[in-house]
């Protein structure tokens, strides 16, 4: 009987912290998938009307907007620290401030302040982090999970 109450404390011990990872990796993947979106459809209604749309990333307050959603409000990402990254998935140099890509009729995206065209989200312990990469050419955007 004690082997048994041992046992069933040592699974609820492990069951917690198998759902909190689980938690911690949902909670970046839907960040990315939530930027990579905006990105695509801003992408899709450049080419579409002929001018010019944004998505901006604020790394100080881990939020995100897009120019072709009516109103353009703030959405913010919850228990996920947003930075700028680097083609491999790992932390850049920006890491405040926001960033603005410009996604043009042409298909093409610049981004403002210059520097990287990754966006990475990882929980705020700096675990499960994924990536948004840009393509600066085709204004293309793909996840990128190291």
């Amino acid at each position: 009987m004690v082997v048994i109450a041992i046992i069933g404390i040592v699974l609820a011990i492990a069951v917690s912290g198998w759902r909190a990872s689980l938690e911690g990796r949902n909670r970046t993947e839907g960040a990315v998938e939530q930027i990579a979106s905006a990105m695509a459809l801003a992408r899709v209604k450049a080419r579409a009307t002929g001018t010019p749309q944004t998505v901006e990333v604020d790394f100080t307050n881990d939020r995100f907007r897009t120019q072709a959603w009516a109103g353009m409000s703030w959405r913010p990402v919850k228990g996920v620290d947003l930075l700028a990254g680097t083609a491999a998935c790992a932390p850049g140099a920006m890491t405040t401030g926001v960033k603005t890509f410009i996604f043009t009729p042409r298909g093409t995206v610049g981004v403002s302040p210059a520097g990287s065209y990754t966006i990475m989200a990882r929980t705020k312990n700096g675990a499960y982090p994924a990536c948004v990469v840009v393509n600066s050419i085709t204004g293309r955007t793909r996840i990128v999970r190291p």
